[in-house]
């Protein structure tokens, strides 16, 4: 039958061509299912590695340099004989306090592992803010670091804070230190 101006045309299918229709719309649902999990599969895994690097930077250069200098500070405090229970943020607050000045150049020293420690969390921090690093991962691996460095080091990190006229200086660590238990 001709198909003419103003007549009306009807398209009959047969059953086969709406099995073969059916099945190839549910074939693009499951494709894109499928993108979706894998694109989802993706971002965990870069986030994954996102925290890997920063684990890795953590235990090389100038961020170990700075970890072995404070660790050399605390070793030479005397602090191994006292009972684990004993060792509050308290005390090594206290310890920091009454440690002899040093010269200068040792307290700016001291200051530069300071800030190159804080620069690191606060780095961290902002990674797991933006969603670029698993927090879980991040918190498993460096949240205990964050949080005891920054109950420790707070009273020097408000001084720094001090000195580069910066209220927000080291804020993103006491986040991070938060999200990890904070100073209790």
């Amino acid at each position: 039958m001709p198909v003419t101006r103003g007549s009306a045309y009807r398209y009959s299918r047969s059953p086969f061509g709406e099995f073969i229709e059916i099945v190839a719309n549910l074939a693009i649902v499951v494709t894109l299912g499928v993108a979706l999990a894998s694109y989802t599969q993706h971002l965990e895994s870069d986030r994954q590695q996102a925290v890997a690097a920063l684990v890795k930077e953590f235990n090389e250069g100038h961020i170990l340099a700075a970890r072995a200098s404070r660790y050399r500070f605390w070793t030479g405090q005397g602090l191994s004989q006292l009972p684990e229970t004993a060792l509050t943020y308290d005390l090594l607050r206290t310890v920091i306090e009454k440690s002899p000045p040093s010269l200068p150049i040792q307290e700016s020293e001291t200051d530069l592992q300071l800030i190159t420690l804080a620069g690191f969390f606060e780095r961290v921090e902002i990674c797991v803010e933006q969603r670029r690093c698993d927090e879980n991962a991040a918190m498993a691996q460096l949240g205990r670091y964050a949080r005891n460095f920054y109950c420790i080091y707070q009273g020097e990190l408000s001084r720094i804070a001090d000195n580069l006229q910066n209220d927000e200086y080291a804020a993103k660590l006491a986040s991070f230190a938060e999200r990890a238990g904070g100073c209790n």
